[in-house]
């Protein structure tokens, strides 16, 4: 059995103000854009900088 490693990626939504969480399988999504999950309005991910979760497949 291998691990995963999820990096942790937050964003703070500028239209309703909801912080939000993704993770996501590698640490290249720093920058990327994405949905709120409240508003749905237009948010941009930041790498909560050295953040990973390492869980079984």
């Amino acid at each position: 059995m291998s691990d995963r490693s999820d990096v942790l990626y937050t964003y703070r939504c500028k239209a309703c103000g909801h912080s939000g969480q993704r993770r996501l399988p590698d640490e290249a999504h720093d920058g990327e854009e994405t949905t709120c999950d409240v508003c749905s309005a237009p948010v941009t991910l930041e790498w909560d900088d050295g953040v990973k979760f390492n869980l079984p497949d």
